[in-house]
């Protein structure tokens, strides 16, 4: 395969959860000559044009998982871009007309309503995620701004409650020279 079309195929792993998705993908890149020659010389069933169309559209469809789950699993990602990051999947899966993968994204949109109904309805990723500057409201429905609004100013009131108390019982510690130097909670 190598010597016909200079790069190998990839064996999906059960390690990886992507690998599936990168070894069609790079099936997709090779092209239909390239798969052709390579199926005609180990003696394989050729791809018809319409197989090499359904795995364009598989990669176009789960391009966007692929990219999310990455981009999660990534050094840079904080709770507060979970919620973003499942929105705009569901946004992009909402976007795919064609027929022949039209289960495929029913299923993975069910897939990710399962998974995350219950960190997106949690106050404490919405709070994280209004404070992440790139996304404060903007990732909510207009009619969810107040309540969510609400929510994070609840929330830095009793942070702030919290301190006064923190800081309020290290002065008496230190003033009635206590062991008790720091309270990190």
């Amino acid at each position: 395969v190598e010597d016909t079309i200079r790069l190998t195929f990839l064996n999906p792993t059960s390690t990886r959860w992507n690998s599936s998705y990168f070894a069609v993908k790079r099936i997709v890149e090779v092209g239909i000559d390239g798969v052709t020659a390579c199926q005609n010389k180990i003696g394989l069933e050729v791809f018809s044009d319409d197989d090499m169309q359904f795995l364009k559209t598989y990669v176009a469809v789960m391009k966007p998982l692929a990219l999310a789950i990455d981009k999660l699993q990534g050094e840079q990602c904080y709770i507060g871009h979970v919620i973003p990051t499942v929105y705009g999947i569901v946004f992009k899966l909402n976007m795919t007309t064609d027929k022949s993968v039209l289960l495929l994204t029913k299923v993975l949109m069910n897939g990710l309503k399962t998974r995350f109904m219950d960190i997106m309805s949690s106050d404490d990723y919405n709070i994280a995620t209004m404070l992440v500057p790139q996304f404060k409201l903007n990732y909510l429905e207009q009619s969810q701004r107040s309540i969510k609004r609400a929510l994070l100013v609840e929330a830095v009131k009793k942070m702030e409650v919290s301190e006064v108390v923190t800081t309020t019982v290290q002065s008496a510690a230190v003033a009635l020279n206590s062991p008790l130097k720091e309270i990190n909670d």
